[in-house]
């Protein structure tokens, strides 16, 4: 029988600025995860369907964010680098079918994860269109109280855009690709985690004013490499609001 996620995210990010170049990010999620169609055990050893859901906060992320603008040969250039680290204010829950330390359906990871990230953007040959690249990283060093550690996780993207509307309409169109670790049980590499997916994504902000906009974006994964058998995720949306304060 098929198994299936799908994750719906409403993403809130927040950020002050101490100067020009420098200032604080900080990001929170409500998640719902619906698990559609499983069979668990799997079929021939006496399983049954399954079907769970979970909604509610993810971890929050807070990030140091530092940015340079330069001109080069005419056209503007706008780079990042943010270091950081998760919150664990995700629901991390026991699995009654699995054990207590199984990551399924868990919206957060349980521990303190040190975070990295850079970005780059640059105007192509007008101010009104870019290309823009992004790459982050989330390494958890520790195990949560379960005694379950989450593998480290990779994520970048790559693509265009194109500002519409006087600026105020912004759309992004363009690839991405994941990739994350083995998670481990103790000291017990799990062989069904972790693995590579790349997709597409498509992404639509409205500025309202010069503090506040709102967007949408979706991800579509098209190519999946994962290690032994997992449930993955078929689709992910979000919504998010931004306010510069």
């Amino acid at each position: 029988m098929d198994t299936r996620v799908t994750l719906t995210a409403f993403t809130f990010e927040a950020r002050y600025w101490l100067s020009d170049r420098v200032g604080l990010q900080g990001t929170m999620s409500l998640e719902d995860r619906d698990l559609l169609n499983a069979t668990f055990p799997p079929e021939g050893r006496g399983g049954e369907r399954r079907h769970d859901n979970l909604r509610g906060l993810g971890d929050v992320r807070l990030l140091a964010r530092a940015v340079i603008t330069r001109q080069v040969g005419g056209r503007s250039l706008l780079s990042a680098v943010a270091l950081g680290t998760t919150v664990p204010t995700g629901v991390v829950r026991p699995d009654p079918l699995v054990g207590p330390t199984d990551a399924t359906l868990q919206l957060g990871s349980g521990v303190f994860a040190p975070l990295a990230a850079a970005d780059l953007l640059a105007d192509l040959d007008r101010p009104s269109r870019h290309i823009f690249a992004a790459l982050s990283a989330q390494i958890p060093v520790y195990a949560n109280r379960h005694g379950y550690r989450i593998g480290p996780a990779a994520f970048g993207s790559v693509g265009v855009g194109q500002l519409l509307l006087s600026d105020r309409l912004a759309m992004r169109a363009g690839a991405w690709a994941s990739a994350r670790g083995h998670d481990h049980r103790g000291p017990f590499e799990i062989t069904n985690t972790g693995g590579r997916m790349i997709g597409a994504l498509l992404r639509v902000a409205f500025a309202f004013n010069e503090d506040l906009s709102a967007g949408l974006e979706w991800r579509q994964p098209l190519y999946r490499f994962v290690n032994g058998v997992q449930v993955i995720e078929q689709l992910a949306a979000a919504v998010s609001v931004t306010y510069r304060m």
